[in-house]
């Protein structure tokens, strides 16, 4: 059995800005990230971000695109894409994440991810299903199943993963 625990800060200016941070504790590394970006419009915003690994030595580079689709007064469609450059110590490539959720109402979302790595070494290919709450709109949980397949030179096997969290705003 791993864990993660993680703890991530956003802020957002008046002025449209986003900046966020974040930590992540695994049984076998830390990584740190840092992502700025820019509201687009009022459901729509772009973002350029890094993520690194202290021990597994692993520089990830990113654009990330978000955007929610208002498809009537209660429900709407989130949706994410994500594409990036990945520099490990041995070897490098390019990852590929998406995400899809449907907003039954304010409070209540279900929905779907994808991610692919494409390495010289290692691919990785990770789907996945999720689901949150906003109790308010400023205090939500998110639950997750996830299953991840990795094919390599050295190292054909898969991971499940399940996950919950519990994340406030301010």
């Amino acid at each position: 059995d791993d864990q993660t625990y993680t703890v991530d800060v956003r802020a957002v200016f008046g002025n449209g800005l986003t900046v966020e941070a974040g930590y992540s504790d695994y049984n076998f590394d830390t990584a740190y990230s840092v992502a700025v970006g820019t509201y687009l419009s009022d459901y729509a915003e772009i973002q350029l971000g890094y993520l690194g690994s202290q021990d597994t030595e692993v520089d990830t580079w990113a654009a990330t695109y978000h955007a929610l689709i208002r498809l009537n007064d209660l429900s709407n469609l989130s949706y994410t894409v994500s594409a990036g450059y990945i520099d490990a110590d041995t070897d490098d490539g390019y990852m590929l994440d998406n995400d899809l959720t449907y907003y039954f109402n304010w409070n209540l979302g279900i929905g779907g991810t994808a991610s692919f790595s494409d390495l010289d070494l290692l691919d990785t290919r990770t789907y996945g299903l999720h689901a949150n709450y906003f109790f308010t709109p400023n205090f939500f949980i998110d639950g997750y199943v996830e299953t991840t397949d990795y094919q390599g030179q050295d190292n054909d096997s898969n991971e499940d993963s399940v996950g919950i969290g519990a994340f406030v705003r301010f």
